[in-house]
């Protein structure tokens, strides 16, 4: 964990169409207080964006129809010019039948005869 105690529940899988369980976040701790959260989702687990509207220390996603990538990131402030920003660890949020279709579209498109 950083230095700020910033750390979230373990990875899932899941069912297409299916809303994960609720990902935990530690309370986090340290730095100079006044924790401000942001939860991030990715599809690759490189190119991020941040969740509107998600900044609690805990983060119910929606029914998800692919896998995905989530991280929290808690900011603590001093003032304006003096913050510390702690990334947290990142979860995989794996859509088992997403896979399943994926691995069935290769089968039968793999040319007969051979």
């Amino acid at each position: 964990t950083g230095f700020l105690f910033n750390w979230i529940s373990d990875d899932q899988e899941i069912c297409m169409n299916t809303a994960p369980n609720v990902i935990s976040g530690t309370e986090p701790r340290g730095g100079y207080g006044n924790f401000q959260i942001q939860w991030k989702e990715s599809p690759d687990g490189s190119s991020w964006s941040n969740i509107i509207g998600a900044t609690n220390k805990d983060y119910q996603p929606p029914a998800l129809t692919d896998t995905i990538f989530y991280q929290r990131i808690v900011v603590s402030k001093l003032n304006a010019s003096d913050s510390i920003t702690d990334k947290g660890n990142i979860i995989r949020i794996t859509d088992l039948d997403s896979i399943k279709v994926n691995l069935l579209s290769v089968y039968f498109s793999m040319p007969t005869g051979h």
